[in-house]
């Protein structure tokens, strides 16, 4: 079955961008399974099956390829582009294949399933490469419309952290306090990504997955939080908090901690490269003896996924652009004593480094 276009929903300009990179890259094809980049180019978001649905992209022309089961509602979703749907006993693979027989050079969605990528090797006799260099090139500049969406989407984060002194931390475990934030963070964003409470000595493991230890006064909490919102844009924020009465040596780390993070937001300039941004932060906190406790790169870029290109890190030469959107989050992490980082996002939008969490960086007392 084949349903030929009207008009309607998919994005016809990033669909054109993707054709432009393939031709510019010599590549004949690529194949786009449900995912990250399928939404990106469709606006749909399409679940993944064991059944192949695919977004197919020549140099000139695009298709949709779904089981005969889906047809209905992607006909009524995708109005502009033709469809073509399969039934249980067709090959899909053969068929995209039939239709685009001289393909010689194919792109292949980074996070297809190997069962898919398989079959494409046996029915195509080509070169197959990563879609990832397009879809990171296309995804780490944001247009105005979505750096109006990760605003939003990052306000809504930074309402949660304002909230959480509110919450009583004493003798309550990690487990506890983070089933409270993932409620709060779940009023204003469609799904929780992640909620890392880190108390005491497990402040020093970066991704620490909330447990059940409890949480008692002088402990050092670090909390780093993100959703995704219902437009498909994720926010993640990081603060450190310190339940009544903080070290007078952590505080003095952490003060340094906040100048470096500072630093990097400050910095932060399009034609600036990504490693040299992270050697900046990076090398104020090596001058005050907290590198060797900085473990992780810099930041990440942030958008439909909340870890994405740009990568702010040693050895990455690519110069940040107007329209990167990343985090700026050093952290320091002294094992069986404590850690703290400090996480903003900030978009390069024209002349102005905007940041998204532009609040409080200081030292957060809690109870």
């Amino acid at each position: 079955m084949t349903y030929m276009p009207n008009s309607g929903n998919l994005s016809s300009q990033r669909i054109l961008n993707a054709q432009q990179m393939l031709a510019e890259r010599n590549i004949d094809l690529a194949i786009i399974t449900p995912g990250i980049n399928y939404r990106y180019l469709t606006n749909q978001r399409a679940v993944a099956l064991e059944r192949l649905t695919a977004l197919v992209i020549t140099q000139s022309q695009y298709w949709l390829i779904v089981p005969e089961l889906e047809f209905n509602q992607a006909r009524e979703f995708h109005n502009e582009v033709e469809i073509i749907s399969w039934r249980e006993t067709d090959d899909p693979y053969s068929m995209v294949q039939a239709r685009t027989p001289n393909s010689k050079v194919i792109a292949l969605d980074e996070k297809m399933p190997f069962f898919h990528v398989e079959k494409f090797q046996k029915v195509f006799s080509a070169e197959f490469l990563s879609f990832s260099p397009i879809s990171d090139a296309m995804r780490s500049k944001k247009s105005d419309k979505e750096i109006q969406e990760l605003t939003r989407v990052s306000a809504a984060i930074n309402a949660v952290h304002l909230s959480i002194p509110e919450i009583n931390f004493t003798n309550r475990t990690e487990l506890a306090v983070a089933k409270v934030i993932e409620s709060m963070i779940r009023e204003e964003h469609e799904t929780v990504d992640f909620v890392i409470v880190a108390s005491g000595p497990n402040s020093a493991n970066p991704h620490h997955q909330p447990g059940e230890r409890i949480i008692q006064g002088g402990d050092v909490v670090v909390i780093d939080i993100g959703g995704t919102s219902k437009s498909g844009y994720c926010s993640d924020c990081t603060r450190t908090y310190v339940v009544d009465n903080p070290d007078p040596e952590f505080v003095k780390d952490y003060e340094i901690l906040s100048v470096a993070q500072n630093l990097g937001v400050s910095s932060a300039k399009v034609g600036i490269t990504a490693e040299s941004l992270d050697k900046q932060v990076r090398d104020h906190l090596i001058a005050n003896d907290l590198g060797q406790w900085f473990v992780h790169r810099l930041g990440h870029g942030i958008g439909m996924e909340t870890h994405e290109a740009p990568w702010l890190l040693a050895g990455n030469k690519n110069v940040l652009e107007e329209g990167n959107v990343f985090s700026i989050e050093p952290g320091f992490y002294i094992p069986g004593r404590w850690g703290a980082r400090i996480e903003d996002i900030v978009a390069l939008s024209g002349s102005k480094t905007l940041n998204f969490n532009d609040f409080d960086h200081s030292l957060r007392i809690v109870h």
